[in-house]
């Protein structure tokens, strides 16, 4: 379980993005992917940690939007990879309006954790003649 890879985002573009054109839509949540993980073992707790960034670069956080999510590992999810949906819109994926989504998980059993390197996609929730993407 050292080597933990980063999660990915399947509703991105090509080119590292989600807008309101994603499918699906940032307003249903954002799916975080986490790949298959070597040695893990049911009863082992995964979380996933997310949080809103001003820019792409991850520099400045955007209060309110971190969240986490747990999940119990169970004997059919040892070999598989985990999907996490990322919301609620309103509160996790709103204000961020054009900038970039960090998430990174870990991998916990009998108090020791091991954490995976961050992931980042750009989000644009913005629409060209204001607002954002239609709830």
């Amino acid at each position: 379980m050292d080597d933990l890879l980063a999660a990915t985002f399947p509703s991105a573009s090509n080119f590292g993005f989600i807008n309101c054109s994603s499918k699906p839509s940032p307003v249903q949540g954002i799916i975080a992917k986490v790949p298959s993980i070597k040695g893990v073992e049911p009863g082992d707790v995964l979380t996933l940690f997310s949080k809103g960034y001003t820019r792409f670069d991850s520099e400045v956080p955007i209060p309110g939007t971190a969240t986490q999510f747990e999940r119990v590992i169970g004997p059919g999810d040892v070999g598989q990879p985990v999907d996490f949906i990322i919301g609620p819109y309103d509160t996790a994926i709103k204000p961020i309006r054009s900038g970039a989504l960090g998430v990174y998980y870990s991998v916990t059993r009998g108090g020791n954790a091991v954490s995976s390197p961050k992931a980042l996609v750009k989000i644009s929730v913005e629409l060209p003649g204001g607002g954002t993407c239609p709830e």
